[in-house]
């Protein structure tokens, strides 16, 4: 089997969910309105190589106190190269999914997200370009599926002692780590 076979058949695992964003009255002179994402929804089972349909927004809450539009048609998706981002974000006391949203004051509601990720790097590299990234509490069925597949295909990278660099990397020791004279 070619490696191009290999690479076309291989299964993206993916957790069908919704996002909620958030928008908070304000009052201030500067802004009318904070928007962020305020959760994720299981919208289904996870599956291998699930398809996913976008739906118009839907907005479920619209009080005084905040509005929340519900946007369907969302996966979080489970890559090999992302391991040690899913495994910090699972060993933490509150893991997160992180929601990538832009804003467009042509559309209704002005924001919308992106996409949603449970990997810590994958999160970063998007805010190391210039887009809102924000955290949700992780729901406990995305954290118990996310940790069934940490456990089976990651492994810590094991820390050795390093060595040194640079223009004393060759030179002997000193003080207490110079090795003893006998006398």
């Amino acid at each position: 089997m070619s490696l191009r076979t290999q690479m076309t058949t291989l299964k993206i695992p993916r957790f069908p969910v919704h996002i909620v964003m958030r928008r908070t009255p304000l009052v201030s002179r500067w802004a009318d309105e904070k928007w962020a994402p305020w959760g994720i929804e299981i919208a289904g089972v996870p599956q291998d190589d699930l398809d996913v349909v976008a739906a118009p927004p839907v907005c479920f809450r619209d009080d005084a106190e905040m509005t929340l539009w519900r946007f369907a048609g969302f996966a979080l998706e489970i890559h090999r190269s992302e391991g040690e981002g899913y495994y910090l974000n699972v060993r933490e006391d509150a893991p997160q999914v992180f929601v990538m949203w832009r804003r467009d004051d042509r559309r209704t509601p002005p924001v919308y997200p992106v996409f949603a990720t449970v990997s810590y790097h994958e999160a970063a590299r998007s805010m190391d370009g210039g887009e809102t990234v924000d955290p949700v509490p992780m729901p406990i069925e995305i954290l118990a599926w996310l940790d069934a597949y940490v456990a089976a295909n990651y492994t810590p990278e094991v820390k050795g002692k390093r060595r040194r660099v640079g223009p004393y990397a060759d030179a002997p020791p000193v003080g207490a780590n110079a090795p003893r004279r006998e006398s």
